[in-house]
């Protein structure tokens, strides 16, 4: 039996082209690593904890209205107890993370969950001197948090990308991140959003089916401005007002303050 020639050259034609999406689609997921300096982590961590009101050293070890745990740090990094969840961003990672870079002092090296098993045990005088000690830390050591949450964000890239089901948008957002990253401004952009608005996998953080997370800001994204950190605040905030314009309750008066922090990723 005769096999025509024109099919064969286009099975093959299909085949390389289906193998090269398949490089394309795991290329585009391997992160590289981002490179700051000490002295440019310690600024980025302190315009986030200005974003996150924490600049001063008391909120820096805070229990915040409505919340079911204790929040510390920059980024309000959540202090779960013992059998709760502490996979993610999360204090409990953050005091892993520091013990692998240095010696913690000894009233924190032994410690691996909060010593208050309520707000009302937190409120309690007993806990002000460790409260205070941990305050004290916690300031002295915000480019090791910024280190932290930038190494988070890092592992979550490839998550976030396999969310992407077309690999050349996948290549886009993943572009898209990395062109940003050697911005000036850049890398706080990034983690300042991701802290903001998440990484945008969470089914939880859409509505109508549309997210406004980081994942999300990166995809919408065309990436060819000659100003990216500029693009970047615009593609949020469109996604931002698109999440007002679909929330089930009324989320207007957010707005104002939300187009105040992305105002300050385009400032020097």
């Amino acid at each position: 039996m005769k096999v025509n020639s024109t099919v064969i050259i286009w099975v093959i034609f299909f085949l390389v082209v289906l193998t090269g999406l398949a490089l394309i689609a795991h290329y585009y997921i391997e992160p590289r690593e981002i490179v700051v300096n000490e002295s440019q982590a310690k600024i980025i961590g302190l315009k986030i904890a200005e974003n996150e009101a924490v600049s001063k050293r008391t909120r820096l070890v805070d229990w915040r209205e409505g919340e079911r745990f204790s929040s510390l740090g920059i980024a309000h990094f959540i202090w779960y107890p013992e059998n709760e969840n502490s996979e993610g961003l999360s204090f409990n990672g953050l005091l892993t993370h520091l013990s692998q870079s240095r010696t913690l002092p000894d009233w924190l090296s032994n410690i691996e969950f909060p010593p208050w098993n309520s707000k009302e045990n937190y409120l309690s005088a007993k806990h002000d001197v460790f409260k205070n000690q941990l305050s004290y830390f916690l300031q002295d050591n915000v480019s090791e948090q910024t280190s932290y949450l930038i190494d988070h964000l890092e592992s979550k890239l490839p998550t976030m990308l396999k969310e992407i089901k077309s690999p050349f948008a996948r290549m886009h957002a993943y572009e898209n991140f990395y062109h940003i990253v050697m911005q000036e401004n850049g890398v706080y952009t990034l983690i300042d959003y991701f802290v903001f608005m998440g990484d945008g996998t969470s089914s939880n953080k859409r509505y109508n089916n549309q997210g406004w997370g980081l994942l999300h800001i990166l995809e919408n994204m065309k990436g060819n401005s000659d100003n990216l950190i500029q693009e970047f605040v615009t593609s949020a905030d469109l996604l931002l007002s698109r999440r007002v314009a679909n929330a089930p309750t009324d989320e207007t008066q957010w707005l104002p303050s939300w187009r105040r922090r992305l105002r300050t990723y385009s400032e020097n």
